[in-house]
């Protein structure tokens, strides 16, 4: 019991705030011009300040760890090109792969991720340094993949495009916003208070502003397109991954913080970001959104077994 009501307690929070984002969105407390405005806020300024701040508290030489970083690398790696090769050759359609891989390999790790840590320990932990390493990757990967071999013809990565991805990745806010942090940490600087203070106002309204935002962007009439291949790839993204990562991160001998932080970034659902990649670089965005509905509800019931059973064998 005590085990459930851990999991729980950390889970159900995050996901009680995104559902009341929804209800008051049908409620007409939020128009669609808001929304917009309020996930470039959440986005741009209120998660990066939140990154700012924690890691600027952390000590990062202590929580830093050489297997941890190796680990994010290489299982965001596996979790992207592993499944397009074992996926593209049972796929008629070969431009709908690269949509179907990054909705089973993309989580959102900055704001259930965040969220559920902090839920737990009280602060974002180490899962900054995660998104550090997956943030990033998620973005060059996914401009891979859009642009890989499609059908008879070829779509060549082009300059342009590795430009616009190495542009998109070194002013991406939540990177800057852990590379601000990691000065003052690797330094040992303070902030100043008439700074931390504004800061830290700002940073505690990032997670439930995105969280509210995200549950009121939920149109679950989208689920239905694909079905079949949409819980294939929610099974994919929440329990698959999940299930091949957490035991090489366990055998690593990872524990407390980083196992919570592989954890996320294996089992949270696909997140918002994944639609709009789709939207803008000719994938597939109604099969996308319907993974990010149908993930996010399921995902209530997967991270808290995760949870569980991380808990119940002592790990956390």
């Amino acid at each position: 019991m005590s085990n459930f009501l851990f999991s729980t307690g950390a889970v159900a929070p995050t996901f009680i705030i995104a559902f009341t984002g929804y209800f008051l969105k049908k409620r007409g407390f939020f128009s669609d011009d808001f929304l917009k405005q309020l996930d470039r806020y959440c986005f741009r300024v209120a998660i990066p300040c939140l990154m700012v701040r924690d890691i600027a508290d952390a000590d990062i030489t202590t929580m830093f760890s050489g297997q941890f970083v190796l680990l994010c690398f290489l299982a965001t790696t596996f979790l992207f090109f592993g499944l397009y090769l074992i996926c593209y050759p049972f796929f008629k359609d070969k431009h709908f792969v690269s949509s179907f891989i990054q909705c089973s390999s993309r989580g959102s790790i900055a704001i259930f991720g965040v969220s559920i840590a902090i839920n737990i320990y009280g602060n974002a932990g180490v899962t900054p340094l995660m998104m550090a390493i997956a943030v990033p990757l998620y973005n060059i990967y996914t401009v891979i993949l859009f642009n890989l071999k499609a059908d008879d013809g070829e779509k060549a990565l082009s300059a342009a495009h590795l430009k616009k991805m190495l542009y998109g990745v070194v002013t991406n806010p939540l990177i800057i916003g852990i590379a601000i942090g990691a000065v003052f940490s690797l330094a040992k600087i303070t902030i100043p208070q008439i700074i931390y203070k504004p800061l830290s106002s700002i940073a505690a309204t990032g997670t439930p502003l995105a969280l509210l935002s995200l549950g009121a962007g939920l149109k679950f009439r989208q689920i239905g397109k694909r079905i079949n291949l949409t819980l294939l790839s929610c099974v994919l993204k929440l329990i698959v991954g999940p299930a091949l990562i957490i035991p090489i991160a366990v055998m690593m001998g990872m524990r407390e913080g980083h196992l919570i932080a592989i954890m996320l970034m294996t089992a949270a659902p696909c997140t918002v970001t994944a639609y709009i990649m789709a939207n803008n670089m000719g994938g597939d965005g109604e099969f996308t959104s319907g993974v990010v509905m149908l993930s996010t509800l399921l995902s209530t019931v997967t991270i808290t077994m995760w949870l569980m059973v991380l808990k119940g064998f002592g790990l956390v």
